[in-house]
């Protein structure tokens, strides 16, 4: 009975819904009632199944928000970590470059050493 009050507020004109504005209380074929029932019942089935659809995408697209979340926050960890990384290979980088300036200053003033003593 619900359903016919929902086509009776949808179509209230509609003949076979019990009402007309202009005469009354109508008598329509039990047909024609029937095919209004059958047809809010199919659209009642569609729009429920595209709820559940669309429920179901939601639910799924938050499960992926939720997997990116924490993917972004791996790679933002690793890449903290390869920064720190990278960090202490230019402070190496840079302490062998000086390291080797000695040593090469070494050598020259070694050879000074050797060309005066030959000399």
């Amino acid at each position: 009975m619900a359903i016919v009050k929902k086509a009776r507020k949808v179509h209230p004109d509609e003949p076979g819904l019990g009402y007309s504005k202009t005469r009354g209380r109508t008598h329509s074929s039990g047909h024609h009632m029937l095919a209004h029932l059958k047809r809010a019942n199919h659209l009642e089935v569609v729009v429920l199944k595209v709820r559940e659809d669309l429920q179901a995408e939601i639910n799924h697209l938050q499960t992926m928000a939720v997997e990116a979340e924490h993917l972004a926050g791996e790679k933002m960890m690793e890449s903290e970590s390869l920064h720190g990384i990278l960090q202490k290979e230019e402070f190496i980088s840079t302490g062998l470059k000086v390291v080797l300036t000695l040593e090469e200053e070494e050598k020259k003033e070694a050879r000074l050493k050797i060309v005066k003593l030959e000399a």
